[in-house]
């Protein structure tokens, strides 16, 4: 029995994403709706529905989105608090490393070449320290080259 496998891609370009298939084109929408993807339970154990919120094209006073609930045939295992608690938690994972990147990139330690995704490796070469004169065929710098595996930034 074989399955299909789908890959979805997204490169930046100068103007924002290029993008190929359907997970990538909607993480690349400025305007996406990420919550709509997010059906919860309500807190009435008596209620076996699925809600889904929506946002609703308005902004609060903040500037934040507002959503209006409906209810939906989404499968939700997780309740509205819970997916809140997991947003928060993954936030704080993700902090300390975001600062390591962001340290690295400020002390000049990331390379950006265009198309990355069709490079595995990255090489270098390193010089030697140049002799003091003299007059010889010889060569007084050597070069050795340097291998790395791309990390692709996301």
């Amino acid at each position: 029995m074989t399955q299909d496998v789908e890959v979805d891609f997204m490169q930046h370009t100068g103007s924002g994403f290029e993008t190929s298939g359907s997970v990538a084109a909607i993480m690349a929408n400025p305007n996406a709706d990420y919550m709509s993807k997010r059906p919860f339970l309500s807190d009435d154990l008596r209620d076996p529905r699925s809600y889904t919120p929506v946002w609703n094209g308005k902004y609060d006073a903040n500037g934040n989105r507002e959503y209006t609930v409906q209810v939906s045939n989404a499968g939700a295992v997780l309740r509205k608090n819970e997916w809140e608690f997991l947003d928060r938690r993954l936030v704080e994972i993700a902090k300390p490393r975001l600062q390591l990147i962001n340290s690295m990139r400020a002390a000049g330690l990331a390379v950006n070449f265009p198309e990355a995704y069709s490079h595995s490796i990255y090489q270098y070469e390193r010089v030697s320290d140049i002799d003091g004169a003299s007059v010889s065929m010889s060569p007084t710098v050597s070069y050795t080259h340097l291998t790395l595996p791309t990390i692709l930034r996301v």
